[in-house]
């Protein structure tokens, strides 16, 4: 028996999802059963159906199962499942292992009644199957490319695809897959501008900053993409105009995860080369100042074309040097490419300019340039490889400059760290206490460094003395009081009160929420103290009764 019946998998009377899956139920292939899960395929997308915390739960290929919905297919399976339903005994069965049958060996001996009842079999319960026999039988001539183009027109007309949307742009591109992949066996060259305008469609179609339906357009391009690619082998393109179309997709339209590698084979030498050349000739020009959404525009492209000849050194010619010199071209507003440069430098195995390169990108002029106050990931990278080289002291130097200059409970351990191989724990401890010390009693919150430092080692006393000596900020004298509330509850319950009203004075929702857990916190440090939490509370309600988005958080945790 399955753990789940038609209710399950019609949640809502009026459910299209439901509807639609019952129209593909002759759809469903593969279909494997266990005690714990159903297994099958709908069109090239794979299913799975499980109980989880004792309720029917999908998982479908498809890009509209990325938003957790019981899509179509899952339905389709579901249905299936329900209708070929096994006896109870053989769904917990092993299955049977059995030698993969030879059958091409069966075809080429079956006689031709055999065939043609085999065949017209397949094409009553398979879609895709009837199509290609339909388009045999009439004689192999193409299907009319208008009815083609009036298909792939569907995506067109998908313009600023909305989360309503999706379900809408889904069945039409699983309509134009299943379509023009029966039509791309006997006629690649009629299909293969028909995926090109179908993945621009798509490139073109995302509403503006919904990375929802976002994930769906580019899980549906890359199907597209994947299709396209396969004609390519059976009907080679030319490469430059292969070229020039990837480029002109990238860059004018929002090609999410499409990349040069996915047609690498089909561009070959000449192809790559022409892609490169392209990227190469591509300017920008300056944009007015005073426009800011052009110089915005401008930027943009700038970045795009940057990252585009980016992946193709890094993915498809592998030159490190060519690759350096691209970094190198443009660094000064991105600390991220010097970075960049050192880890690709290292993977070359030339450490030794690594070593030189992020020296220089650490200077004070650089970092001048770049705006930074400490870029850890440069100080990190050229610690590794001080290390790695063996060169310790060097890398000790790096860390308590990093410290120096940006001093947290990260760089502190990373001295720390450092300080290991040269025996010197001790003095980095100490040297780096002083330091925060004598920062501390500078100017006001410059103690913030050394209460935290001090809470995350654990010296909670000394962070708590720390923090009424020196004046440091609201948020890190709430942290020590945090730590200090197990032993001392009373001195924390002024700190923790603070903490309520700065919360309730936000006047959010989610701030009324962290309000009200805080109380719950109260009330038990109250308790501990042997204090009077019930008359501060009643006195919090009095303040904020006004405040009824509070008063509903309070009684969702029952004060």
């Amino acid at each position: 028996m399955l753990w789940f019946d038609h209710r399950d998998l019609r949640p809502h009377p009026n459910d299209e999802w439901y509807t639609w899956g019952r129209d593909r139920v002759g759809e469903v292939r593969d279909l494997e059963y266990s005690p714990e899960r159903v297994i099958g395929t709908v069109e090239s997308f794979v299913v799975r159906l499980t109980c989880r915390d004792g309720r029917l739960a999908g998982d479908c290929s498809c890009g509209w199962e990325q938003l957790r919905n019981f899509c179509e297919h899952c339905v389709a399976v579901g249905l299936a499942a329900l209708a070929r339903e096994p006896a109870e005994e053989s769904l917990a069965a092993e299955p049977l292992a059995e030698e993969p049958a030879d059958v091409p060996a069966y075809l080429g001996n079956a006689d031709r009644a055999t065939l043609v009842d085999l065949l017209t079999g397949l094409a009553d319960t398979d879609p895709a199957v009837h199509q290609l026999l339909s388009l045999r039988a009439a004689g192999g001539a193409a299907p009319n490319a208008d009815d083609l183009q009036e298909l792939v027109d569907t995506l067109v007309r998908a313009r600023n695809v909305e989360i309503d949307d999706i379900p809408t742009l889904t069945r039409s591109v699983d309509q134009i897959l299943h379509t023009l992949r029966v039509v791309a066996i006997d006629h690649p060259q009629l299909v293969r501008p028909l995926y090109q305008q179908a993945l621009r469609s798509l490139a073109t179609s995302c509403a503006p900053d919904d990375y929802r339906v976002a994930s769906v357009v580019n899980a549906a391009m890359s199907r597209v993409a994947e299709a396209l690619v396969k004609v390519c082998r059976a009907a080679p393109p030319d490469p430059a105009e292969l070229a020039q179309w990837l480029v002109d997709l990238q860059l004018d339209a929002a090609a999410g995860d499409l990349a040069v590698t996915d047609f690498a084979d089909a561009l070959g030498d000449t192809g790559l080369a022409r892609y490169q050349a392209l990227l190469e000739q591509q300017l920008v020009e300056d944009a007015d100042p005073g426009d800011y959404e052009a110089a915005a525009r401008a930027d943009d492209r700038r970045e795009k074309i940057f990252e585009l000849r980016e992946t193709f050194l890094a993915k498809i010619t592998g030159d490190v040097d060519d690759l350096i010199t691209l970094y190198t071209q443009d660094t000064s507003t991105n600390y991220r490419r010097h970075v960049k440069i050192g880890k690709d430098l290292r993977a070359a195995g030339r450490l030794d300019d690594a070593i030189r390169w992020l020296i220089f990108s650490r200077s004070e002029a650089t970092r001048r340039q770049l705006g930074l106050t400490e870029p850890f990931g440069l100080t990190d990278l050229l610690a590794d490889i001080y290390t790695q080289t063996g060169r310790h002291q060097e890398a000790a130097r790096a860390r308590w400059a990093a410290f120096e200059q940006n001093p947290t409970d990260t760089t502190y351990f990373a001295l720390l760290r450092a300080a290991e191989p040269l025996d010197a724990v001790d003095y980095a401890k100490n040297r780096a206490m002083t330091f925060l010390h004598t920062r501390a009693t500078a100017r006001a919150k410059h103690a913030d460094p050394l209460v935290t430092i001090l809470t995350a080692i654990g010296d909670v006393d000394q962070a708590w003395a720390a923090a009424h000596e020196f004046r440091c900020s609201d948020n890190v004298q709430f942290l020590v009081a945090r730590r200090r509330a197990s032993k001392h509850p009373e001195d924390a319950i002024p700190f923790y009160e603070r903490e309520v009203e700065a919360k309730i004075d936000r006047k959010q929702q989610g701030a009324y929420s962290s309000a009200a857990r805080l109380l719950t916190v109260l009330k038990y440090l109250h308790h501990r103290a042997g204090t009077d939490f019930d008359t501060y509370l009643a006195h919090v309600k009095a303040r904020h009764r006004r405040k009824s988005a509070f008063m509903e958080a309070l009684a969702k945790t029952g004060l």
